[in-house]
């Protein structure tokens, strides 16, 4: 496989000249919503409030990655992979606002430690995921994700409100 990363915000040029050339370059499939899916979640969460979006990624993360690491079918895992995405990316901004919210007076300080404390904790399970499926296979070994958005779930429950919550 072949991996490029790219920013349309930062190398506009670049981004442009290989989405134009893709399909002729042999490229199928191209993961590019990451950014969009953060950016929808703080939108939305500005309109339904922080918890409400939170609690909703993390519920349906439950069955998106439950159903997409037990289909054979792989029309079905490409569908599968928007509402998974989705369930990742969305929270992002609505928990760093959070962090902000409740650390009210450290607002850099918050920030820090919610997408620090992220970065690092995926760092650190993602190795063990990559070990879990060297022994047991890749299909078992992700069934961690939807085990993951049900214990975020359960979580996201006993987030205090904020006054600014709608």
């Amino acid at each position: 496989y072949e991996a490029h990363v790219m920013s349309a915000h930062r190398t506009p040029q670049a981004a442009a000249d290989f989405a134009a050339h893709a399909e002729e370059n042999g490229f199928g499939v191209i993961i590019a919503c990451a950014g969009m899916a953060a950016h929808l979640g703080g939108v939305l969460a500005d309109k339904m409030g922080f918890l409400k979006i939170i609690r909703l990624a993390f519920l349906s993360m439950v069955p998106a990655y439950f159903l997409l690491t037990h289909t054979e079918n792989l029309a079905w895992a490409f569908v599968l992979l928007i509402p998974a995405a989705l369930s990742v990316f969305m929270p992002y901004s609505p928990i760093v606002i959070l962090g902000q919210t409740y650390l009210g007076r450290n607002a850099g300080f918050a920030s820090g430690v919610t997408l620090g404390l992220s970065t690092t904790l995926g760092g650190m399970f993602a190795p063990l995921v990559g070990w879990a499926a060297d022994i047991w296979g890749l299909q078992t070994a992700l069934q961690i994700l939807w085990v993951a958005g049900l214990a975020g779930a359960a979580v996201s429950f006993t987030l205090p409100a904020v006054k600014k919550e709608k």
